[in-house]
């Protein structure tokens, strides 16, 4: 009994490390577009290409949650918002080819569960429609979908376009609610509110 305790808290462990890891990758990859805002603005080639590296490493670590989604948040705010929804786009998408190719491999770790065998079961009905839906989720599940496509032997290809359009989607609709419509929204409040925000 003790030994099952010692082996459930081992894990926890392990997965709160991994979250805290996440976000330390996350805030450091972020960090430059706030650093040298004056130096992106005049230079903005190495932001985009900053940008698409950031997002393709975080993506590639399967099941290590660091988002891109912050890093073309970070990048809006001094290059141009929908180029970082294009470039964070592509980036992920790329990035997220290592879950599809550990799925190809055989990854044992995630093949058991029962998420996994549904979302294979959604793979093999629709499978391109099911890789777009996991794009754009704003959680992050998008490496077992990886997986199970890798697995379930879609065509690389499929995966590919799915995955880049539904990574764009999920960047331009979080950049547009963030930057356009929360602002409007704040807007319509009741002049009494605005003390608050």
């Amino acid at each position: 009994m003790k030994k099952i305790m010692n082996k459930g808290n081992g894990k926890l462990r392990k997965e709160v490390m991994f979250f805290i890891l996440g976000i330390a990758v996350a805030v450091l990859c972020s960090a430059p577009y706030m650093i040298f805002r004056d130096y992106l603005e005049k230079l903005p080639l190495t932001g985009y290409i900053g940008l698409f590296i950031s997002c393709m490493v975080a993506n590639s670590t399967v099941f290590l949650p660091a988002s891109s989604i912050l890093y073309v948040l970070s990048a809006s705010t001094v290059l141009n918002q929908w180029i970082c929804c294009l470039v964070g786009g592509i980036g992920s998408a790329i990035g997220e080819q290592a879950g599809y190719f550990c799925g190809c491999a055989g990854n044992r770790v995630v093949k058991d569960t029962l998420f996994f065998q549904k979302v294979s079961r959604w793979l093999n009905k629709h499978d391109f429609f099911t890789v777009f839906i996991f794009a754009v989720l704003p959680v992050p599940v998008f490496d077992v979908a990886g997986v199970a496509a890798g697995s379930c032997h879609m065509k690389w290809h499929i995966f590919t376009l799915a995955s880049i359009l539904g990574k764009m989607v999920k960047m331009f609709l979080t950049v547009f609610t963030l930057y356009h419509v929360m602002p409007s929204m704040l807007e319509l409040l009741p002049a009494k509110f605005a003390g608050f925000m």
